[in-house]
């Protein structure tokens, strides 16, 4: 009998990833590894059989099928990719053994926040590359670190589905976290919100998430992502005409070593004193995508001046609404001049998104850097 990882490495088999994910069944508090989930979800559909260390994202509520499964027959070292989890290193894990000795290629995920990333300890240099999320122009990083971003899982896709005739004129602008703002926040809310008021009415409320849903899917998405998935949520993105998606904090151009103590100080002297750069960290988030997806226009600082970083960039003024600023008023008064643009950048920002950030995209990205064919 052939086995289940000869037949996965076997003449004529596709290539296989195998996964490093931190354990969630049975616990209290559940880490949501949104960057596996959205490549498990894409290399599946191209096509590329996936495993993992445990069973990993419940596909329906009674948790009988799961997007990651555990085969015990299948090793790491049998597969052709190997993926670690950003979770897997914040909650404390060792790095696996078969990094820096995989005769294939071992990729980490990086989504963390704050200056100070475990990605930047140089055991990190072992792996082939790092997908780095909210990467920054004028910082230093390791030479194997790739621009990534959080992206669209299938869940975001599919609460993001539904369409309406018409839009809410509102921006919605209600950050999910009220206690310890970013600084970039802080001043789109002292600067910029007060002068869109006048163009458009700003809904700011904030969902009760702590509640979870009564559907037993919406239940299970709710708990897997960490309470961050609430329908009542989607319904009012879905419907609103804009979303603010600010997030991040001033930083400054030196140090380019964004950890050192010097960097940080002069970051907490930005937030503190309220003075703005044009440079930004810790700018991408699940919002971003999530308005993308929704078909609002999307309303962010204008991400190449601040020195934001995509694999593939949008256009400003085409696929989302990127402020200066430094500017505001330039934004409002074409805003005022030509109100359909807001409409017509959400469409466009909603199919852009979804061609380029859907989960067979972001999959294929990996396999072209990579340099593993798909298998569909």
């Amino acid at each position: 009998m052939v086995s289940a990882a000869a037949r996965a490495t076997g003449a004529g088999a596709p290539p296989c990833a195998y996964f490093f994910c931190v354990p969630t069944e049975e616990r209290a508090e559940v880490p949501y590894q949104h960057l596996v989930v959205a490549l498990a979800e894409g290399l599946q559909a191209l096509g590329i059989p996936c495993y993992a260390n445990v069973d990993y994202w419940p596909l329906d509520p009674a948790r009988t099928r799961f997007l990651l499964t555990h085969d015990p027959a299948i090793a790491a070292a049998d597969c052709a990719l190997v993926i670690v989890s950003d979770d897997w290193f914040i909650t404390g894990n060792a790095m696996p053994e078969i990094v820096g000795r995989h005769r294939g290629c071992t990729v980490a995920l990086d989504r963390e926040d704050g200056s100070r990333l475990r990605s930047l300890d140089p055991a990190f240099r072992a792996f082939d590359y790092v997908l780095r999320t909210h990467y920054n122009r004028d910082t230093r990083y390791g030479s194997n670190f790739v621009p990534w971003a959080y992206g669209l899982t299938d869940r975001i896709l599919a609460s993001t589905a539904p369409t309406v005739a018409s839009r809410r004129w509102e921006l919605l602008a209600n950050w999910r976290h009220s206690s310890n703002p970013h600084s970039l926040r802080l001043d789109v809310e002292r600067t910029l919100l007060p002068a869109f008021a006048a163009f458009m009415p700003i809904d700011g409320a904030r969902e009760a998430v702590d509640t979870p849903p009564d559907d037993p899917q919406q239940q299970l998405w709710w708990r897997e992502t960490g309470r961050r998935h609430w329908p009542g949520y989607y319904e009012r993105l879905t419907g609103a005409a804009a979303c603010a998606c600010f997030g991040g904090y001033f930083v400054t151009r030196w140090p380019a070593a964004k950890e050192s103590l010097a960097s940080r100080v002069l970051k907490r002297a930005l937030t503190r004193t309220h003075r703005r750069t044009h440079l930004i960290s810790q700018w991408d988030s699940w919002r971003l995508w999530e308005s993308f997806a929704a078909g609002c226009a999307t309303v962010h600082v204008d991400l190449a001046r601040y020195g934001c970083v995509l694999p593939i960039m949008p256009v400003n003024w085409e696929q989302y609404i990127g402020i200066d600023l430094d500017r505001p008023g330039d934004a409002i008064a074409r805003l005022h001049d030509e109100p359909e643009i807001v409409a017509r950048v959400g469409a466009a920002g909603r199919a852009w998104a979804r061609d380029t950030y859907g989960p067979t995209a972001t999959a294929q990205r990996l396999l072209d850097l990579v340099g593993i064919p798909a298998w569909r």
